[in-house]
């Protein structure tokens, strides 16, 4: 497969969790607004409830970003693979604002904010407290029609921490777009495994350098940055020659000529 990120006049742009500086992260609101504020596309994170609904959330638990303590203040401290996909959507979620109104959305309703053009990255998070996820991603991603559309459209790619959670679900879904995240530059030997599987690689935009990016570049891979959130930043990156870029707030990458 080709890389189309290598091939544009400027790089991608990814809104984190949506646009986690204008709405509550991970929400619909904030997938909206990340696409409303020039993002190209939106990321998600993904784990499962404690009946097998896929949801999309980032932390273990749920405190930080929820209303947990006033709903459900016996269990505030349990993880959420230990609520319903019923109890979870009693919650609120707080964004910059505080509370909002908006619930915990499921995987199957963000494609209705993508519309006809919009990416989607999915992280799949700590796949070894959501027993199962791999093989419901693979499922949804190869006989949803939704889903498997977005896929051969090249409007969709799975991202993890997780190599073997890549090399799993990229074997499983034919054509799709996996990157594997990293935290800190990668070794060679990282770049060289990764790229048997992935179109891409992910790292911290602070600790990014000249080197790592010719080494995922020299080996056929778009590299993305993470959460770049000053224009500063974006300057900088930009003149690495990085392929993507995530961020809080779309509207400080320049939109394209």
């Amino acid at each position: 497969m080709s890389v189309p990120d290598r091939h544009r006049d400027r790089p991608l742009v990814v809104g984190h969790r949506g646009a986690s500086l204008l709405a509550p992260e991970n929400s619909l609101l904030a997938l909206r607004a990340g696409l409303d504020a020039g993002a190209d596309a939106v990321e998600i994170d993904v784990q499962l409830s404690a009946d097998g609904v896929p949801v999309v959330f980032h932390d273990r638990l749920l405190q930080r970003t929820t209303n947990i303590d006033e709903v459900f203040p016996e269990r505030h401290h349990l993880t959420l693979s230990s609520f319903s996909y019923e109890e979870l959507s009693q919650l609120q979620l707080r964004g910059p604002q505080g509370l909002s109104g908006e619930r915990i959305p499921t995987l199957d309703q963000v494609p209705e904010v993508l519309g006809d053009h919009a990416q989607l990255f999915v992280e799949v998070k700590e796949p070894a407290h959501s027993p199962g996820i791999i093989q419901l991603l693979i499922g949804r991603l190869t006989q949803d029609p939704v889903f498997s559309a977005l896929v051969a459209q090249h409007r969709l790619r799975c991202i993890s921490f997780d190599h073997a959670t890549i090399r799993d679900v990229v074997a499983g879904v034919p054509g799709l777009h996996g990157q594997y995240l990293v935290d800190q530059p990668p070794s060679r030997h990282v770049v060289i495994d990764a790229a048997r599987h992935c179109l891409s690689m992910g790292t911290n935009h602070r600790t990014l350098d000249a080197t790592t990016v010719r080494a995922v570049h020299e080996h056929g891979m778009a590299l993305s940055v993470y959460t770049v959130n000053t224009v500063a930043d974006v300057q900088r990156v930009t003149e690495l020659g990085v392929d993507v870029i995530t961020t809080d707030d779309p509207g400080l990458v320049p939109s394209g000529s």
